[in-house]
């Protein structure tokens, strides 16, 4: 249930084309927000490569990574576990929209592109990232460590503690230069990944995102 499949649908190739695809089309609309340096089309190209290339190493190694849940979860209740996955997810987006819109009103220069964008446009650039950075950091990156982690370690629950901490240390160190609030959000989006696959998470970050984006927009 890595990618979450009974949420939407079973086709790998074709879940991951359609979510390309999907990027590729928002770049077209954000290119000149986000990299005025760049043609749109070759915006649009690059990011749907990534995304493909990504998603078909995470493909590779899921194949090979045994993610099931030990005994002691399989006899926890389904709402038990979406409980968990609820409040975290909540805290995640309070937290989260908490740290934009304060960052943004304390150092509005470093925010200059989210002053131009309009409620589209903040919709758009949270679908984009919930896609890219789940497929990157989560589908594919998380579950290398978890794989690589499992050929020296013994225990399940140290190399899920491990793999966790680890690439939610690079998502927060690549995105968002090691930030605390970033870090922590990584560990909790890579613990809804783990339980209940990418679609889950892809709304989870969707939401942690666009939330304040939009309040941001509204404001401007």
């Amino acid at each position: 249930m890595l990618l979450g499949e009974k949420y939407l649908i079973k086709n790998k190739k074709i879940f991951f084309f359609i979510l390309a695809s999907i990027t590729a089309f928002i770049d077209c609309y954000l290119a000149p927000y986000i990299s005025s340096n760049s043609s749109i089309l070759k915006f649009a190209f690059f990011d749907f490569t990534i995304v493909i290339l990504f998603a078909c190493f995470g493909s590779i190694i899921t194949r090979n990574v045994e993610f099931k849940s030990n005994s002691k979860d399989k006899s926890r209740a389904p709402f038990y576990i979406w409980s968990i996955i609820t409040f975290l997810g909540l805290t995640l987006i309070a937290v989260n929209t908490y740290t934009w819109m304060l960052n943004y009103n304390g150092n509005i220069q470093n925010y200059k592109w989210l002053e131009s964008l309009n409620y589209i446009g903040a919709v758009l650039i949270s679908i984009r990232a919930a896609i890219t950075e789940e497929i990157i950091f989560r589908f594919f990156l998380f579950s290398f460590i978890f794989f690589i982690f499992s050929k020296f370690v013994d225990s399940r629950r140290s190399i899920l503690i491990l793999s966790i901490l680890v690439s939610s240390f690079i998502f927060s160190f690549f995105l968002h230069s090691g930030s605390l609030v970033s870090f922590g959000a990584g560990i909790i989006i890579t613990y809804i990944f783990y339980k209940k696959g990418l679609v889950i998470s892809m709304i989870v970050h969707f939401l942690a995102d666009v939330i304040p984006f939009l309040l941001i927009s509204f404001r401007t």
